[in-house]
């Protein structure tokens, strides 16, 4: 059963707002959505909203939007085999699907309460990409000083 409270209310009004916008032609409706989509999982998350918390309510949230997630990341992959069969760029796809993998990562240690464990692997992924991007771009230059 779907609660009514402060929040069910503030992702009506969101919502409502939405609506307005999209017949209205705006873009800017879309993200109005997401946002009163997003609004109680959000709040529980962080924390923000202990006295509307429904265990049962915060179980769903988080296995559907784990499922939600993965979801994605399968659509994002079929949507790089995809341009890759019209021989279109990739770049930005799989840009998303890193900082997907990336927010997935960090999102789940700093949940658990790991702040330092989770700083470290920020720390250590940047000067990864950091290596891998210097050696990646070294490479093609080395053809020219051949």
């Amino acid at each position: 059963m779907i609660k009514r409270d402060t929040i069910f209310y503030s992702a009506c009004g969101l919502s409502g707002v939405g609506l307005i916008l999209a017949f209205m032609g705006y873009d800017l409706s879309l993200l109005l959505f997401v946002a009163a989509y997003l609004l109680r999982p959000a709040l529980h998350e962080f924390g923000l909203a202990k006295q509307y918390a429904d265990e049962r309510q915060l179980e769903i949230h988080s296995r559907s939007g784990n499922l939600a997630f993965v979801i994605v990341m399968m659509a994002m992959v079929g949507m790089v085999f995809w341009r890759i069969a019209d021989g279109e760029s990739t770049g930005e796809l799989y840009t998303l699907i890193g900082i997907g993998l990336a927010a997935r990562a960090l999102t789940g240690l700093v949940m658990a309460g790991e702040y330092r464990k989770a700083g470290v692997v920020i720390i250590s992924a940047f000067g990864v990409l950091l290596a891998l991007f210097i050696v990646l771009a070294i490479i093609p230059l080395t053809k020219y000083y051949d």
